[in-house]
């Protein structure tokens, strides 16, 4: 239906089935067509410790383990990976709808944000983007095992948009670095046209600077 959840309970299975399950989910969720329909899946693995179980007036009671956060890692990993290697984040997209409300959401949409800019030319847009500061900082403190951003997949996104991540920046950085993302991952087009808008941006802003002297 289109509100399934999937749980398996890998508990008395070989030691390979968790890791079959996540990429069985994965290869379920590239067949799905209609991707609006993958927001409403939920996927968890379960893993009941049956080895550390405890007797208790004649029954075992065994702590269930939710290992689901693996899971989301794999996914988080695989869109660091689109992000820096191919230049997209259609990835980051749709984990945004998944994260609820957190850091990890907010930075999520902003990394799809920024890309969007960059896809429809948006100069202005690009020239005027930045990260919140604390936005960075509330991610940094995060250091619990179930936080999805480790520290090197945070390092690894924060140099990528180093640039938009700092208050002095100038708007011929920021557009400069559009460029430059665009001639990594092949946008040929859109680098040149940003290129050309930023030229005769950074043109009309030094004219503007000599009048006013």
């Amino acid at each position: 239906g289109d509100y399934d959840i999937i749980v398996l309970d890998i508990t008395l299975s070989l030691r390979s089935i968790p890791i079959l399950a996540m990429i069985s989910v994965l290869y379920a969720k590239a067949l799905i067509e209609n991707k609006e329909q993958v927001k409403n899946k939920s996927f968890h693995l379960m893993y009941g410790a049956f080895e550390v179980g405890k007797e208790k007036k004649g029954e075992t009671y065994a702590p269930i383990f939710n290992l689901s956060y693996y899971y989301k890692l794999m996914e988080l990993s695989l869109a660091v990976d689109e992000f820096v290697n191919y230049g997209t984040a259609e990835r980051f997209g749709e984990l945004a709808e998944e994260l609820g409300d957190s850091p990890e959401r907010r930075l999520a949409r902003k990394l799809k944000e920024l890309l969007d800019y960059v896809y429809v030319l948006r100069c202005p847009f690009i020239e005027s983007f930045s990260f919140e500061k604390d936005l960075w900082e509330e991610l940094e403190k995060k250091k619990d095992e179930g936080e999805l951003f480790t520290k090197h997949l945070l390092k690894k996104v924060k140099s990528e948009v180093s640039v938009f991540s700092g208050e002095d920046s100038s708007e011929w950085e920021k557009a400069l670095w559009a460029v430059k993302w665009c001639e990594k991952h092949r946008l040929y087009p859109q680098g040149y046209t940003i290129l050309r808008e930023m030229i005769i941006s950074q043109a009309c802003r030094l004219l503007r600077e000599y009048l006013r002297e």
